[in-house]
């Protein structure tokens, strides 16, 4: 790890960003390294080199999982050590405002694992989001089904559709969540009346 940190301090002396990008991406391909946030992704650094002003990366080593953030600005670049670079705490750095080209005129190209993590977890909570809505409908459903054939109704009729038996199931249910409630206040209160 001492020679990796070593080219790079070699390239950051004498201004050389583009040397830094490709020994990254070199490393990245050779598996040694994981590009967590960046401002691009290597490839993209690369191909538009000499686009940008500033630019940050924040990578971590796959051998012993340490947290660097190698940086270009108008005055310098350079590798710093950052091992909290997965603590919640730096998500910040990871926004629009601090990560991303974008209030220059580029168009956002943030990339690395966090913002690939990151669209697995919304999709995730889409997913549960979708199936917690089945869920409810069809519980809703079977509620007002109850209701209707209670009351003799098939449900195959073609005067009664799906829409109005989760609506039966809804008001249903209201309706007895609001008695229940009002009979909890009107007990509590006739056992606080006969305590004084």
């Amino acid at each position: 790890m001492n020679n990796f940190l070593s080219t790079i301090y070699g390239f950051a002396q004498s201004n050389d960003f583009y040397s830094i990008v490709t020994f990254l991406c070199e490393k990245e391909m050779a598996g040694e390294i994981v590009l967590y946030a960046g401002t691009y992704s290597f490839e993209t650094a690369l191909e538009r080199f000499g686009s940008y002003d500033n630019a940050s990366f924040y990578i971590y080593t796959t051998q012993d999982k340490s947290g660097y953030c190698v940086y270009i600005n108008r005055m310098s670049c350079g590798i710093r050590e950052d091992n909290k670079i997965f603590k919640f705490s730096h998500r910040y750095l990871y926004n629009k405002n601090h990560l991303s080209n974008c209030f220059f005129g580029e168009k956002d190209c943030r990339s690395g694992e966090y913002f690939e993590k990151k669209d697995k977890k919304q999709i995730g909570f889409a997913l549960l989001e979708i199936l917690g809505e089945i869920l409810i409908t069809l519980i809703f459903f079977g509620i007002g089904a109850l209701i209707v054939s209670a009351f003799g109704i098939e449900l195959d009729s073609s005067s009664i559709n799906d829409d109005s038996i989760i609506l039966l199931g809804i008001v249903v249910t209201v309706a007895i969540l609001v008695i229940v409630c009002a009979l909890v206040q009107w007990f509590k209160k006739i056992i606080g009346d006969n305590r004084k």
